[in-house]
């Protein structure tokens, strides 16, 4: 039955009458006579009551049921009425079989419930209607895309797919035709010469970092020559993977958490860019070991990156010879820049072997690493090649250290043939003094003497 105010009644006053028409005159809450509904909050949710006289609701805790997302319950899909879904703890009602009304269960669970049905609604399980759970029925019920709903959503995929891709297909870059050809090797060595000269003067002058950037910049421009050359981008790539490499096998010397952490040599390797150790079970390894094997894959790169190019040799030494210097200068915290010297010069040897400046770089820092073995097999054909004063004063000292007493004869001899010392003698050194103190120290007999006209004699007489 529907009331009917009069036009003059306004909102407020029709709000006012609801209200009241619900509180009731003796102030007892009343509930309206409408049909449960469905509410979206999965929190407070208000059951309706059983059996109170006039409809007064008393609450009671509830367990509270979560918020469900999911397909439409059965009796909302117009399913089979003998599929019914019950309460815990209840037992299964047949279709069209009346039963007793239900008792509501307590829980011990917090929250609110109403403990009352309307008056006037019906038993479900009574009349033969399918019943649900209240989780079922105040479930959040995923709306079913229409038709033209779903071919906006496929239209929407399709020009998003189309925005995503390229206009046009990437062409091979066999067939990208180079548009001019690149600098001649005259001109290229000219540049890199004027690099070289450069680092060294930094080098005598003891700029380290500034030398080591010269010679960076002249290994990288040479790269990118010899990428232009072959119409590819590989050279460049390979020298920044080295230097990667090299910085990141560092880090396995300088962490302490490897001697406390178990798992944290994975997570190392997890974290780089190197992928030499991806994917590999490193419970039982060293982190020494790991960054040889760090430093064996920037050994490749810098290959890689050379493609066989004998200035590459001579860049690799002078990039070495830095990295020395800065290890010599460091002292004992010199360690890890020796290794990197060290890759260097097995690039520049492996690339052009009979670089005599390579070979004896290469066995001298071996030595400084007191690994005289290795040295001695790489200076005994270097000497045979073209011996110097430097390498056959390295194979002395490499072939004493493994007692080979009769190669370090031999390489003394070729010495004394050279006309040069088994060993330097030190430059002397100079102190200024004031001259005061020097001609105090000085003796009587080395002072200058006087010069001048002398007096004439008498002459004397004979007899």
């Amino acid at each position: 039955m529907q009331r009917s105010f009069p036009s003059w009644v306004s909102l407020p006053a029709v709000l006012i009458l609801g209200a009241a028409e619900v509180l009731g005159g003796d102030g007892i809450i009343r509930q309206p006579s409408i049909a449960p509904q469905a509410y979206d909050s999965p929190f407070e949710r208000a059951l309706p009551a059983e059996d109170l006289p006039s409809g007064q609701l008393r609450w009671k805790p509830v367990d509270r049921q979560p918020f469900q997302t999911g397909p439409m319950p059965q009796a909302m899909a117009g399913q089979s009425p003998a599929t019914t879904s019950t309460l815990p703890g209840e037992e299964q009602p047949l279709a069209g079989v009346s039963t007793p009304a239900r008792t509501p269960q307590r829980s011990v669970s917090g929250g609110l419930a109403i403990d009352a049905t309307p008056t006037g609604v019906s038993d479900p399980v009574a009349t033969g209607v399918p019943t649900q759970s209240w989780a079922q029925a105040t479930a959040y019920q995923r709306p079913v895309p229409t038709d033209s709903g779903t071919r906006q959503f496929q239209l929407a995929s399709r020009i998003s797919a189309q925005i995503r891709q390229p206009a046009t297909a990437a062409k091979p870059i066999d067939n990208l035709p180079q548009l001019e050809p690149a600098p001649g090797w005259q001109a290229v060595g000219n540049r890199l010469a004027g690099h070289w000269a450069e680092c060294e003067k930094l080098l005598r002058r003891g700029a380290h970092m500034s030398a080591l950037d010269e010679a960076e910049q002249a290994i990288v421009y040479l790269t990118r020559i010899i990428d232009a050359a072959r119409n590819e981008h590989q050279a460049e790539p390979a020298w920044l993977n080295a230097q990667v490499a090299m910085r990141e096998a560092e880090m396995f010397e300088r962490g302490p958490q490897l001697a406390e952490d178990p798992e944290f040599l994975d997570r190392l390797v997890a974290s780089h860019s190197t992928p030499i150790l991806k994917h590999v079970d490193l419970s039982q390894m060293s982190p020494l070991i790991a960054a040889q094997y760090y430093r064996r894959y920037a050994l490749a790169q810098l290959l890689q990156a050379a493609q066989g190019h004998p200035w590459a040799s001579e860049l690799f030494v002078a990039i070495g010879q830095c990295y020395q210097a800065r290890a010599v200068a460091e002292g004992e915290q010199g360690g890890p820049l020796w290794y990197r010297a060290l890759v260097y010069y097995k690039a520049a040897h492996e690339i052009m072997p009979s670089n005599v400046l390579a070979a004896n770089q290469l066995a001298y820092t071996l030595l400084q690493l007191d690994r005289p073995q290795e040295a001695r097999q790489i200076l005994v054909p270097a000497v045979q090649q073209r011996a110097t004063r430097e390498n056959l004063q390295n194979l002395v000292e490499a072939s004493r250290r493994v007692g080979d007493v009769a190669t370090a004869n031999w390489a003394m001899g070729r010495l004394a043939q050279l006309g040069q010392p088994t060993t330097g003698s030190p430059l002397p050194q100079v102190t200024e003094i004031p001259a005061e103190l020097f001609a105090r120290l000085s003796p009587y007999e080395a002072s200058p003497q006087v010069s001048g006209p002398r007096t004439a004699s008498a002459p004397t007489e004979r007899r």
